[in-house]
């Protein structure tokens, strides 16, 4: 932290830079803000789109990104190629080329103490800053996965590393041996925390804010074999998956299928839910883990959402289903306490970490 001593007086700066290439990089960056703002005063923040006046193609890079989640044979041959590390370092120069000038003005207008970061593309350009300027922001990069951790976020500049959970350090551990770093939980909002409780009674089947994947294919396969069992749909932003749903849920006259856009409440219904299905996104993992709600994998992209399934696999606390067909049988063994999720990395152990690491470096 030799860069954060260097400033005189308290830190007042705190920007956060994310990008919208997947919920899970925005939602981080909004938990960090939120808990920022409630427990410290005299703190100006900026939570900004580090990608959004950035040069073509950046702005893009939420489009893409959606159109490539769709595509997993795409993807595979981008994420992992560009895993090995000199590979990686060739796409280096752009990320510098492109988004050095953007985010250059934004560090002369902000001019930051300190700069979280819950996507790696940044890293390079803030370290050339940080050398051409030399600026003392202090750099801390926050994964947002839990497996499968691309080597972009391991790439010199980091001043420390949020690492999610013991998990995702054994992964790492070999490589980022120069680097700070701490085991502090996933930044996921209030309610995720809070120990109130609820009576768990019928499935959850979502798809992030997007609502994306097969939802309506599961709720019918659901449907086929559990005729009473109650099912919570939440859509997010995708206004024809609600009205798909909405139709299904007229069509049949079921009463027991409870249709959601999208909501603020996710704490509360995974509180509610016996389990969960649907993608495996790095923020919807970690918030099932957090309520300790079983989660069923769906068509996991390669890559990232691979790696989260194998934490879920590693620490008991869901599976990957290989098949929509293979729901029944799953579901039923889970109802039947034939299969159990044990939770055995428990990740509200870390926040204490997180509080204490948060007022170090911001008091």
């Amino acid at each position: 932290m030799a860069g954060y001593k260097n400033r005189k007086g308290n830190c007042k700066k705190v920007l956060i830079l994310h990008a919208k290439t997947g919920g899970g990089h925005f939602l981080a960056s909004k938990s960090l803000e939120e808990y920022i703002k409630e427990n410290f005063r005299n703190i100006k923040l900026l939570n900004i789109d580090g990608l959004k006046n950035a040069p073509f193609p950046y702005p893009f890079m939420p489009f893409f990104w959606d159109i490539l989640s769709e595509i997993p044979f795409l993807w595979k041959n981008i994420f992992y190629p560009f895993n090995i590390k000199f590979l990686y370092n060739l796409t280096i120069f752009i990320q510098n080329l492109l988004l050095f000038p953007c985010l250059k003005r934004l560090i002369i207008f902000f001019n930051p103490d300190i700069i979280f970061l819950t996507h790696p593309f940044f890293i390079p350009p803030l370290f050339k800053i940080k050398k051409k300027l030399k600026k003392k922001f202090y750099l801390i990069t926050v994964l947002t996965d839990f497996g499968e951790i691309h080597t972009s976020w391991l790439s010199k500049g980091s001043d420390f590393l949020w690492i999610p959970s013991n998990f995702t350090f054994n992964e790492i551990k070999d490589k980022i041996k120069e680097i700070k770093y701490e085991i502090l939980g996933y930044p996921v909002r209030k309610g995720f925390l809070e120990k109130k409780e609820f009576e768990r009674n019928g499935i959850l089947i979502m798809g992030g804010g997007k609502g994306k994947g097969p939802i309506l294919e599961i709720l019918k396969e659901i449907r086929k074999n559990f005729k009473d069992l109650k099912i919570t749909v939440i859509c997010g932003r995708n206004r024809k998956l609600y009205k798909k749903i909405l139709n299904f849920k007229e069509k049949n006259e079921d009463k027991n299928i409870e249709v959601i856009a999208f909501t603020d409440k996710v704490a509360e219904y995974l509180k509610r839910s016996i389990l969960i299905i649907s993608k495996p996104g790095g923020s919807t993992v970690a918030e099932a883990v957090y309520t300790k709600t079983p989660f069923l994998a769906i068509k996991p992209c390669p890559g990232q959402e691979t790696g989260n399934v194998k934490f879920l696999e590693k620490i008991k606390a869901g599976k990957k289903i290989k098949s929509i067909k293979d729901l029944y049988e799953i579901i039923e063994k889970i109802f039947k306490e034939e299969e159990k999720f044990e939770f055995e990395e428990d990740l509200i152990k870390y926040e204490y970490k997180k509080n204490e690491f948060l007022l170090k470096i911001l008091s």
